[in-house]
């Protein structure tokens, strides 16, 4: 059974989200539903869910900067942005605190289902009318791994011969290894994940290891044919 975790400050369709998972789903289970984003990270801390689905605009602490705190905080739980902006801002601050997905509130109530089964196996999930705009060149398909021919652009499945050390990664290695394929340095890094630059040294020196590299230009090499997966 598939914990859930629903932060939305509208009211009435948080409680109609509930309703729909709990009476359309048997493998999942809403084990909380909060309205400010301040609460919900303390929540996933203490409930420790599968998958929270998250809203973009709330007061205070909004739905991204929410889930920047949840995967600083080493959290195992899958986060998928639930909204109705399709602004292509907040997707790409979303995915680079680490969301597993971005997805609209005016979905069909059983894609949002198997959009959310998806990205608890880790499969980035996002809608085809954003990857329309995102998806302007090759450089866009390769960072979303989604195209845009349905209502949710199906997940790209890592193929067999993906290297055992990218599923070992931590959600936290995975967003640095995502900032280093972006060309930042340590220091950038640390500044955007909130560590010292001496732990996101430490970091660095762990994907080397992982990755079976000896420099910092064979392991971005190495992650750039892989960057749909992380």
């Amino acid at each position: 059974m598939h914990r859930v975790v629903l932060v939305d400050d509208q009211v009435l369709f948080v409680e109609s989200l509930r309703t729909v998972i709990e009476n359309r789903a048997n493998d999942f289970e809403v084990v909380g539903v909060f309205y400010d984003g301040d609460t919900a990270v303390q929540a996933v801390a203490d409930l420790q869910p599968s998958i929270v689905l998250m809203d973009v605009r709330m007061p205070g602490t909004d739905g991204v900067m929410a889930t920047r705190r949840i995967i600083e905080n080493d959290s195992a739980a899958r986060v998928v942005m639930l909204t109705t902006y399709d602004d292509d801002e907040y997707v790409h601050e979303a995915v680079r605190y680490g969301a597993i997905g971005y997805l609209l509130k005016d979905m069909p109530p059983d894609a949002l289902l198997a959009s959310m089964r998806l990205a608890i196996s880790g499969q980035f999930q996002i809608p085809s009318k954003l990857a329309d705009k995102l998806i302007g060149g090759a450089d866009n398909e390769k960072s979303f791994g989604a195209t845009a021919n349905s209502d949710v652009a199906p997940a790209i499945p890592a193929p067999d011969d993906t290297p055992d050390w990218l599923f070992d990664l931590s959600r936290k290695e995975r967003m640095i290894l995502r900032l280093l394929t972006d060309g930042y340095d340590n220091q950038e890094i640390s500044e955007r994940v909130f560590l010292a630059p001496q732990t996101v040294k430490n970091y660095v020196s762990r994907l080397y290891a992982k990755a079976n590299v000896d420099s910092r230009t064979h392991l971005i090499r190495a992650a750039r044919t892989l960057i749909r997966y992380l």
